[in-house]
């Protein structure tokens, strides 16, 4: 119990660093990265004409919120369920005035409205094709520790409520996948990846589909560029030219996945990588952070930056790591470990 505490913690950890690590340079080029901040390896003050001119530096974003916001959720309902799903979504749109900020998302902001309006929200995601699900479904993951059967049908419940597409279904359920397997005491980079892949597959059988490239497809594509690279750096440079980290699904999931390979499940690499790559960085140093803290656990995290994120945001990463294995233990008992 007390190792997969400890992999819960590093993994809520690494999304909320990675998340404010690559705020300030998300939908920059690498170049303009390197113009602007040289190289980001801490938390930095964003420019003035920032795509987010409503965030300071260290401060977290619409990944990190939505995240914690579904945490709380699901903590109190004891349950996982499309509805409840949105509920938080509503709820976190509302405290944050969403609307009225520069993060909220295209796909998401359609949805939220279509659910003010009274629809389904089984149907309100019909036309997201983004990443916003999967940004913020890595609790899916950590409330089922090495369970693919029960991480599946709720990263699709998660998904629906503002991404109902194949494509951003798959991507969802590719990511809380691999942090459900990274969870596990069995765990090796290899068998995070399959899980990644099982994920994407099967969770792209469900959902509107959508003309948009497998994620599937393109996790193994991402997977054979990086085996071609020797650092972390080339590794992202040609996920940049070759995949795209633009905010699709089916971009910002395979390099996640991609990256993940590359640096050996070491967190704050992967971090500091998807900090630098260019596009939308706040989402893929998020991820790529949820999924290496899943992996190697609280150690692995740079224990000043957690300190400070916690500082500047209010916010207590252990006492929601602690909301998510009081939820987990509803679901199942941790034999599957």
């Amino acid at each position: 119990m007390e190792k997969l505490f400890d992999k819960i913690y590093g993994s809520l950890a690494g999304l909320i660093i990675g998340d404010i690590m690559g705020m300030p340079s998300e939908f920059l080029t690498p170049l303009q990265i390197k113009e602007q901040f040289g190289y980001i390896d801490s938390f930095c003050e964003p420019a003035k004409d920032h795509i987010h001119p409503d965030l300071k530096r260290g401060q977290i974003t619409d990944d990190s919120e939505q995240s914690i916001y579904l945490i709380e959720q699901y903590h109190r309902d004891k349950k996982i369920t499309v509805k409840n799903s949105a509920r938080a979504i509503q709820k976190w749109a509302k405290e944050k005035d969403a609307f009225n900020k520069s993060y909220l998302g295209p796909s998401t902001a359609r949805a939220l409205k279509r659910i003010e309006e009274g629809d389904d929200p089984h149907e309100t995601g019909s036309f997201g094709v983004t990443c916003g699900s999967a940004m913020r479904v890595v609790p899916i993951g950590l409330i089922h520790p090495g369970d693919f059967k029960g991480t599946l049908p709720d990263a699709i419940k998660s998904s629906l409520p503002t991404h109902g597409t194949d494509v951003a279904i798959s991507a969802a359920a590719a990511i809380a996948c691999a942090v459900s397997e990274a969870l596990s005491n069995r765990a090796t980079v290899d068998s995070v990846i399959s899980a990644a892949i099982r994920g994407a597959r099967d969770g792209s059988k469900h959902g509107r589909p959508a003309v948009a490239a497998s994620v599937e497809k393109r996790i193994e594509l991402a997977l054979d560029l990086v085996k071609k690279t020797k650092t972390l750096k080339q590794a992202g440079q040609i996920l940049f030219d070759y995949i795209g980290c633009g905010m699709d699904a089916n971009e910002v999931v395979p390099v996640v996945i991609a990256l993940f390979y590359a640096g050996n499940g070491e967190t704050m690499q992967l971090i500091r990588a998807g900090a630098n790559i260019g596009g939308d960085t706040d989402t893929i140093a998020a991820l790529a952070g949820a999924l290496g803290g899943a992996f190697r656990g609280i150690n692995s995290i740079n224990a000043n930056l957690l300190q400070e994120a916690e500082k500047i945001n209010n916010l207590n990463v252990h006492k929601l790591a602690n909301m998510v294995i009081e939820t987990s233990d509803v679901f199942q008992t941790l034999e599957v470990l």
